[in-house]
């Protein structure tokens, strides 16, 4: 019978031969940094091996096991070479049990070396699983549905195996076996991720596909669990874990893809005649809280909170499109609900739990049955979409209800007729403005006093055939398709052109520029190039902006700054002049002239107070040595108001006059002038 003495030397002369084996292998051997180090790692495995054969008992031998386990998983050991290991000692034990060299049963032997390896693979189940918790890290609501099952996954398989020191939560959830019922699995069969997906169908597939095979994995890996085979489940538990980490990829993949690109998915979801459903936009209102405007932050807390609750419902999405909230629910669906009731029903609980007084509707919201819009083009649709929002927003406050609505119900083919005849106008003005083919009018300034012209104002005009496009009209195209660059820079260099025959009647140009052309390098270029022309012209030019302009562009005016260069202060006299910053300009020599809003002037004779604050102005423009333009003088009556007015201010010399009632807008060539 061998002595315990001899029974550990034989023990170490096996781990010794296997030690001689690793050796030969360079991955493996990277793991030995000396003979040391190597004689070490043999006295300590065989004196484990030793106390797990002859002196500990079976939960010993896993718990012991599962520390070294974990200490092997956290220096990324492969588990491959750990059984390979296992299996070579336990053949050379087997043998030395034949020799009779070592006195051990072979059930013995049998039994803890399948404890070693289970827990062995027990310390490399959860080392996959926790560190694949701790590392994906997912934006998207989806991928944290996803690290949501994984966790439940894990904890179901504690909750399986409850031994030795490990703990686990008594009040966790079964991990749910049918991916169609987990978190993950209900999110992907709701309307939003069909909605997010579309035009990405392949992307799709494959996410439904990976989430499928990990739930199917996760089944496979319990039932190899349930039966103690923990080698089976690691492998599992692998492939699962690198299922997982893909699908996290495709997730954000696919998230990210969503956010980049909403608004053409939207567009493209919607042009499906297949998809048929009511269109919600929610816009905030200026309403008055407590005295106050309400706060943004509250407002948009309201609408996170819709949002957040109605997409609780698999045939409900709300989604942000930049200020405006939208919500796209599916008739077809069983599961119906009274949105407008819903979202009501949420507002009004949260201005109840803040204590905020309601005077008018926070929310105006606006609905489209998206099956009168089929028909339309992917272009149409974008336009009737925002028409919607412009016309949600500018709802009446007719009701001191939290909500104000409207159902544009059959009324849209109203307006998509409308939208119809904007795309039409908007390709003309478009074509028109690439191929710098506009029409120049110039509108006259003359002195109040003596009728001399001083200079005049140039207006762009763009032709639909023979018919001149009304301004209100192609400068709303302009506005909405974000054209306004494109405009100025072809009415500069249009001007440039024809600066010779403007000079040769009028000494004095006044000119308008949208504010955010000035922060275009080209556009500065131009106004420099049309200020020298002008001045060898012997042409002044005048550029007109607005107060809000003149502050914010400061650098950019200052580059612009000439002897024969100046600015006027436009719509002078509105609800936002602030005469400090006109004296700032001023003395800065960054403005010489102040137009004075049109509404001012037309109603001189109706309202006193209009004459009033007409009459401070003109005194102001004295004090600073401004020359003032007063704009809309449509009739005679208003000519006489304002010659008493510039008599009693003795201001005749500096005070002007732009108006129907001296010329319409001509062309340079049929421009008349007072001499």
């Amino acid at each position: 019978m061998a002595s315990a003495e001899n029974t550990k030397k034989t023990i170490e002369s096996i781990f010794e031969e296997f030690y001689l084996i690793v050796m030969k292998d360079h991955y493996m051997a990277s793991f030995i940094n000396s003979h040391q180090f190597m004689e070490r790692l043999i006295q300590s495995q065989s004196h484990f091996l030793y106390r797990a054969l002859f002196e500990l008992d079976p939960e010993e031998v896993y718990e012991e096991y599962y520390k070294i386990g974990a200490i092997h998983w956290k220096i990324r050991l492969d588990e491959g070479y750990l059984f390979k290991m296992l299996n070579f000692i336990e053949e050379q034990l087997a043998d030395k049990i034949r020799n009779q060299q070592i006195a051990l049963s072979f059930d013995k032997l049998e039994e803890v070396f399948n404890k070693i390896r289970n827990s062995t693979g027990f310390a490399y189940i959860f080392g996959n699983l926790d560190d694949t918790i701790y590392d994906l890290r997912p934006v998207s609501q989806e991928g944290q549905y996803l690290i949501t099952n994984i966790k439940r996954f894990r904890n179901h398989l504690l909750k399986v195996h409850n031994w030795g020191s490990l703990t686990y939560d008594d009040d966790c959830e079964p991990f749910i076996s049918d991916f169609t019922t987990a978190e993950l699995g209900k999110a992907l069969a709701t309307i939003a991720f069909r909605i997010k997906s579309y035009s990405n169908r392949k992307q799709q597939l494959q996410i439904e596909s990976l989430n499928k095979s990990i739930h199917q994995k996760a089944e496979l890996s319990i039932k190899y669990y349930e039966l103690g085979n923990y080698t089976q489940t690691l492998l599992m538990v692998k492939h699962l874990v690198n299922d997982a980490t893909l699908l996290v990829t495709l997730l954000e993949q696919h998230e990210h893809y969503w956010q980049t690109n909403k608004h053409n998915i939207i567009i493209g979801f919607l042009t499906e005649k297949s998809n048929e459903g009511g269109l919600f936009s929610i816009t905030t209102n200026s309403a008055d809280v407590n005295g106050a405007q309400l706060n943004k932050s509250l407002i948009q807390q309201i609408k996170n909170q819709i949002k957040t609750q109605l997409n609780g419902y698999c045939n409900v999405f709300a989604y942000d499109m930049e200020e405006t909230l939208y919500i796209y629910s599916e008739q077809q669906s069983e599961h119906k609900i009274d949105l407008m009731a819903s979202i009501s029903e949420i507002a009004n609980s949260f201005v109840k739990k803040n204590k905020v007084s309601i005077t008018e509707a926070l929310l105006n919201i606006g609905y489209i049955n998206t099956k009168y819009l089929q028909n339309l083009t992917a272009e149409e649709m974008q336009e009737t979409i925002r028409v919607m929002e412009n016309r949600t927003e500018q709802l009446p406050n007719t009701s001191h209800e939290i909500i104000n609505s409207v159902n544009f119900g059959k009324n849209i083919y109203q307006i998509i007729d409308e939208i119809k005849q904007n795309l039409c106008l908007k390709e003309v003005v478009t074509e028109a403005i690439a191929k710098q083919d506009i029409d120049l009018h110039f509108h006259t300034i003359v002195h109040v006093s003596t009728t001399k012209t001083f200079g005049a104002e140039s207006l762009v005009r763009i032709k639909q055939g023979n018919e001149i496009i009304p301004a209100g009209r192609f400068i709303e195209i302009i506005n909405d398709y974000d054209l306004s660059l494109q405009l100025d820079l072809a009415v500069l260099t249009r001007l440039i052109r024809d600066i010779k025959e403007i000079s040769q009647k009028i000494k004095t140009l006044f000119v308008n520029v949208n504010p955010e052309s000035i922060k275009s390098e080209q556009a500065i270029q131009l106004l420099k190039k049309l200020i020298k022309n002008g001045a060898d012209n012997g042409l002044r030019i005048v550029l007109e902006l607005t107060e809000y302009s003149l502050t914010s562009e400061l650098d950019s005016l200052k580059q612009l700054q000439d002897d024969n260069f100046g600015i006027a202060v436009d719509d002078f006299g509105t609800g936002y002049t602030n005469f400090e910053i006109v004296k700032t300009l001023k003395d800065q020599g960054l403005i010489q002239v102040l137009k004075v809003d049109g509404s001012l002037v037309k109603s001189i004779n109706d309202s006193e107070t209009s004459q009033s604050l007409l009459e401070a102005i003109i005194l102001l423009g004295t004090k600073l040595g401004l020359d003032l333009v007063l704009e809309y003088i449509e009739d005679q009556s208003i000519v006489k108001k304002l010659q008493e007015i510039n008599q009693g201010l003795e201001t005749a010399g500096i005070v002007f006059g732009q108006g129907w009632h001296y010329s319409r807008p001509q062309p340079i060539g049929k421009l008349k002038i007072a001499s």
